[in-house]
């Protein structure tokens, strides 16, 4: 049985190879904030505001996964 908000290896991949969550997590914040404004005279927006909403949940749904996986990787000394 699949846990409903199952993530696909394609989001690992793609969160593994991106900047530091947090840094990620920043950036989409300012763009969101740009964005409403931009959305607020202008309803063409709405998709790009809604795309962000979902690329900053799918960061902070799968950043503890990602920490889990890397306690399970060598420690280079």
């Amino acid at each position: 049985m699949q846990h409903a908000n199952f993530h696909t290896h394609q989001d690992c991949d793609r969160i593994a190879a991106m900047p530091e969550a947090g840094v990620l997590e920043e950036h989409i914040l300012a763009a969101l904030s740009t964005v409403a404004q931009l959305l607020i005279d202008d309803p063409a927006f709405l998709p790009v505001f809604e795309r962000l909403e979902k690329e900053l949940a799918l960061i902070k749904s799968l950043q503890p996964t990602v920490e889990r996986a890397l306690g399970y990787l060598p420690k280079h000394s």
